[in-house]
């Protein structure tokens, strides 16, 4: 069960999240960090790549991968992988 305080850091979390202006006419460079940032905060290797799309506007696509942690009672290899768009593409 979620308490009182993980619903509240979540929410901030959010709030921090869904402020950055990302639309993707435009640079996704200060979404893509803060989430890398935070993903590194919670243990994943984070990884960016970048490129300069047609209208010279600075894209970056983040990857982050976590092994299992030592408290795990799982026997399976795996861990948790990050993939995700950071950009809002407008309507119409």
């Amino acid at each position: 069960m979620t308490s009182k305080m993980q619903l509240d850091e979540q929410i901030e979390t959010l709030e921090k999240l869904i402020a950055f202006h990302s639309v993707s006419s435009q640079s996704n460079q200060q979404v893509s960090d803060w989430v890398g940032e935070r993903l590194e905060s919670l243990g994943f290797q984070v990884e960016q790549t970048s490129y300069v799309d047609d209208s010279g506007v600075t894209k970056v696509n983040g990857a982050g991968r976590r092994d299992p942690t030592a408290a795990s009672t799982s026997t399976d290899a795996g861990g948790i992988a990050y993939f995700c768009h950071t950009d809002v593409v407008p309507p119409g």
